[in-house]
């Protein structure tokens, strides 16, 4: 029905040659491309004006003619992405070589240019004023996108936990070139030395950032906890105002004992934090929650943007707390479109398949692990044998061979539960900067704040 690329990053190869015969001595420019994905088989010619690319760059190119017999892809400059030896310019090109642009289309950059710098009076008309509430973020220390803080008060029972979500939804509407440009991404891109947001920057760094000291739109999510279990909740537009940018470092130090610049009250909020945390994931593991506990690798780069080290930071207590609490929030958020019967979109995981879990029992009966697994087992049964296994020499890899037995999680417009959480309810409702299905789900959410579900109920993407 349609081409499946429209163009392609290559290194480029321009050589200088002198015509031989009459017009000896005069020079012709021989200019091909060596696409980056190998699998191109085909030589490139490239054609048009070469004014502003030069040799061994790589550049991205706009198919002109495809390849027919034995005639090559004739193929024009679109833009040059870097030299061959950059590995920020390979970045780029790995980018967009999956079909992610690493600029932005013009009309985009337009509709960006038109966007406040900063929140205005008329746009906090209808919502909860929360400036007063000790609000903060925790991050990790280069981020640059805030889509998340938390606030935290003791109850007679228990906590009153706040999340709140940088409402994206008010400032990317359907039907404009950005929200447009941000459905064709789908997400942003991190890569190393290289994030491709999926929204222009002056909303994912500025606007919608919920940055300390200044008051920013969200959509907030207060609950009521006890013993672990969410006893009451009630989501509502808001404005906040974040007190305070914490790293995970800062506070895995704090709860280590060593020196932070942490202020006080919000270091008592943090403690509270610590012990709701703990509640949440006690209630999370005795349901049978699966925990891959699985190392995410981080670059290190130089000045000049080459790698130097790869490390695997651990996660520590600063980490699972804000995963708790995001994890709690989707949950409750789930579990209130489900009972109102909202048009929604659900982050599913179906039941493993029955074949490769009898896979996974042959595999660890070659390592002498000797387990049954039922053909439909109870997570909790998956995490027993994390468990007896989390000090084998060969843990690492029964983690990734038991997650691969595993089927992927997915989204879907039915709520059918979550295998893994073992929840019956779950979404993506907390990273709406960085996720377009998030998006999708505020905008959802407020129809149903807003009471316009039975008006007009045009598209929300």
């Amino acid at each position: 029905l349609k081409r499946g690329r429209t163009g392609f990053p290559a290194y480029v190869r321009i050589e200088q040659r002198s015509r031989k015969g009459q017009h000896r001595g005069e020079i012709k420019q021989i200019a091909t491309a060596v696409p980056c994905d190998l699998r191109i088989p085909y030589d490139v010619v490239l054609t048009g004006n070469l004014d502003d690319v030069k040799n061994d760059q790589i550049a991205l190119l706009k198919i002109e003619k495809y390849p027919e017999m034995n005639r090559p892809i004739y193929a024009s400059v679109s833009r040059v992405l870097g030299n061959e030896g950059s590995l920020p310019a390979l970045m780029r090109a790995v980018a967009e070589d999956h079909g992610f642009a690493t600029e932005l289309d013009g009309t985009v950059e337009a509709e960006a240019l038109q966007m406040p710098d900063e929140v205005r009076p008329e746009d906090m008309d209808g919502r909860e004023d929360l400036r007063d509430a000790l609000t903060f973020t925790i991050d990790g220390a280069t981020a640059k996108d805030f889509d998340d803080a938390v606030s935290i008060e003791r109850t007679e029972k228990g906590w009153r936990l706040g999340v709140h979500i940088a409402d994206v939804s008010h400032y990317v509407r359907p039907g404009t070139a950005i929200d447009g440009d941000a459905y064709q991404r789908g997400t942003s891109l991190y890569l190393p030395g290289l994030t491709v947001p999926m929204l222009p920057e002056c909303l994912s760094n500025n606007l919608c950032s919920l940055m300390p000291d200044v008051d920013r739109l969200a959509m907030s999510l207060t609950m009521d906890i006890e013993n672990g279990k969410v006893v009451d909740h009630r989501l509502a537009k808001s404005v906040i105002h974040s007190h305070a940018r914490l790293t995970y470092e800062a506070v895995n130090r704090l709860f280590e004992g060593g020196e932070t610049d942490i202020a006080p009250r919000v270091r008592e909020a943090l403690f509270e934090m610590r012990e709701l945390s703990h509640a949440l994931r006690a209630k999370r593991q005795a349901r049978g929650s699966i925990d891959f506990e699985i190392d995410e690798p981080e670059f290190v780069l130089d000045e000049r943007g080459e790698p130097e080290e790869i490390l695997c930071q651990p996660r520590g207590e600063a980490e699972r707390i804000i995963e708790d609490f995001m994890l709690v929030a989707n949950e409750t958020v789930a579990a209130l479109a489900r009972s109102v019967e909202l048009p929604f979109v659900y982050r599913v995981h179906e039941d493993p398949d029955g074949e490769k879990l009898y896979a996974l029992e042959a595999f660890l009966s070659g390592l002498g692990l000797y387990t049954r697994i039922p053909p439909q087992p109870h997570p909790g049964i998956l995490q027993g044998i994390l468990n007896e296994v989390k000090d084998h020499p060969a843990r690492d890899v029964i983690r990734t061979y038991l997650l691969r037995a595993l089927k992927k999680a997915r989204y879907c417009e039915r709520p059918l539960g979550h295998y893994a959480l073992a929840l019956k309810d779950y979404c993506h409702f907390t990273s709406p900067i960085r996720r377009y299905p998030d998006l999708v789900v505020h905008r959802m959410l407020k129809l149903l704040l807003d009471g316009q579900l039975d008006a007009d109920r045009k598209s929300v993407v």
